[in-house]
C-alpha cells in the first residue's frame, strides 16, 4: 500500500496511512478533551479547554491558564501530584514541547529538553518510576514524515543529554507510547511507515543504551497504528489498532522483559483507539466501537487476557475517562461532564 490517503469506513473519515493523521487524532475530535493517567490510584482528572486546564481532584476542582498556542497531550500520576506534557505552536512552523508539574497546591512548569530552533517536536512519553519522573520520549524534525523518537534522562531538576532512540522512516514516525518497567527499563513502541504500510516498532533502554528499533509482531501487509502500552508484572502489555478488511480491529501482546508473545486479535472489527487505565490493580483497556456505535472497556487479567467487558453506546467521538472501583459496574465520563455506567459482562 502506497502512502496515501484511504478511505477507512469505520472511521467515516479519509485516513493518511503514514502522515500525522491517525485515528488517535481524529477521533480525539479536537476541542475540549480529558486527559487521565494511566496509573490513577489517586483520581487526577484534567479537562482541557481553550486556553486552560480544569483539574479535578478529590472532589475540588481548580484552574491553570494556558498560554498562546499551548495544548496538553498526556498526563501521568506522581507521588506528589501529576505532570501533564504537551505542546506550543510558534507560528513559524516549528513546535515547542510544554510541561507541568502540580503537587495539588501550586504548578510549575519545566523546561523541556534542549532542541533545534527549528523542529517540530511532538507526543511526548511520560516515563514515571515509583511516583517520580524519570525521563521522556517525543519525536522530533524538521518536518513531519522525518521525524525521529527521542528520549533524555530527568536528572531531578534539568535534563540530560537527548538520545535519539530511531532516527527517520521511509515515511512518518507517530502514535510513541511509552512505559517504566519493574526493573528500572524504559520501553517505547510507536507506529512507523516502512514504505508500504505502518507497522509497530519498539525498542528497550536497558542501563545506558537502546535496542535496535525493529517490528513487534509478524509481517503483514496492512496497517498497524496507535499503539498504547501498560507495564504489568515485570513485562508489559501493548495493545494497537490492525486494519482488517476496511475496518479496523484491536491486537494485544505481552512484553515478559526479553521478548514479545505472538500479538492476538482481542477484539471483532470496527474496535479501534485503544488506551489503558489502571486503577487498584486492575487494568482496563478502553476501545472506540463502530458498530454499534460507542465505547467499550475490557478488564484484563494478568497477561493481558479480557476477563469481561462493558458497553456504552454513545455517539460521542471523544475520549472518555474511565472509573471502576472493581464492583458490578463500571463508569465512563467525557467532556462537558456527560457520564455513563454499564454493567460488567463476563467474555466468553
Amino acid at each position: 500500500m502506497s502512502e496515501r490517503c484511504v478511505l477507512i469506513r469505520t472511521l467515516s473519515i479519509s485516513l493518511c496511512l503514514g502522515g500525522l493523521a491517525t485515528v488517535a487524532g481524529l477521533a480525539a475530535g479536537g476541542g475540549d478533551r480529558l486527559l487521565q493517567p494511566v496509573d490513577d490510584d489517586s483520581g487526577w482528572l484534567l479537562r482541557l479547554e481553550p486556553g486552560r486546564l480544569e483539574v479535578e481532584h478529590a472532589g475540588r476542582t481548580t484552574t491553570l491558564r494556558l498560554r498562546r498556542g499551548e495544548s496538553m497531550d498526556t498526563v501521568a500520576e506522581t507521588s506528589r501530584g501529576w505532570i501533564a506534557a504537551g505542546g506550543r505552536e510558534t507560528g513559524d512552523g516549528a513546535r515547542r514541547l510544554v510541561l507541568l508539574a502540580s503537587d495539588g497546591v501550586s504548578s510549575q512548569r519545566i523546561t523541556p529538553p534542549a532542541a533545534s530552533p527549528s523542529s517540530i517536536s511532538l507526543r511526548p512519553a511520560l516515563l514515571v518510576e515509583h511516583g517520580d519522573l524519570v525521563g521522556m520520549a517525543w519525536l522530533e524534525g524538521e518536518e513531519p514524515r522525518r521525524l525521529e523518537v527521542r528520549a533524555a534522562l530527568w536528572e531531578g531538576d534539568a535534563w540530560g543529554v537527548p538520545e535519539t532512540v530511531a532516527g527517520p522512516a521511509a515515511g512518518s514516525q507517530t502514535a510513541l507510547s511509552g512505559a517504566v518497567l519493574a526493573d528500572g527499563s524504559w520501553l517505547l513502541a510507536w507506529s512507523a511507515y516502512d514504505g508500504s504500510d505502518d507497522e509497530i516498532l519498539w525498542s528497550l533502554r536497558r542501563g545506558a543504551a537502546w535496542t535496535t528499533p525493529r517490528r513487534l509482531h509478524s509481517a503483514n501487509e496492512v496497517p498497524d497504528i496507535t499503539p498504547a502500552l501498560v507495564a504489568d508484572g515485570a513485562g508489559a502489555l501493548l495493545a494497537w489498532s490492525r486494519l482488517q478488511g476496511d475496518e479496523y480491529a484491536s491486537v494485544l501482546a505481552r512484553f515478559d522483559g526479553s521478548r514479545w508473545s505472538p500479538e492476538r486479535q482481542v477484539t471483532g472489527p470496527g474496535s479501534f483507539y485503544p488506551s489503558f487505565h489502571r486503577a487498584s490493580g486492575r487494568i482496563h483497556l478502553l476501545l472506540r466501537n463502530a458498530l454499534p456505535r460507542g465505547w467499550a472497556v475490557l478488564e484484563l487479567a494478568p497477561g493481558g487476557e479480557a476477563q469481561r467487558h462493558a458497553l456504552f453506546p454513545t455517539a460521542s467521538a471523544a475520549r472518555p475517562a474511565v472509573s471502576a472501583n472493581g464492583g458490578g459496574q463500571v463508569t465512563l465520563t467525557w467532556p462537558g461532564s456527560a457520564r455513563g455506567t454499564a454493567p460488567w459482562e463476563r467474555v466468553r
